[in-house]
């Protein structure tokens, strides 16, 4: 799982994957645009959730 900028990121993330990775091979992906549950949270240095950032709804 890779969370990018938009789907503008996706090809050459990939490229990467195939520079560092030879062997590598895609062979399916999945767009999921939005992660309301995992969205907004501010990490230490460890990694671990210190605190929430309230999100904006986007208008109805």
């Amino acid at each position: 799982m890779v969370w990018l900028h938009g789907l503008h990121a996706v090809d050459p993330f990939e490229a990467v994957l195939a520079e560092r990775f030879p062997l590598l091979e895609v062979r399916d992906r999945t767009v999921v645009l939005r992660s309301p549950k995992r969205m907004g949270w501010l990490l230490d240095d460890a990694g671990r959730a210190t605190r929430r950032v309230p999100l904006a709804l986007p208008p109805p």
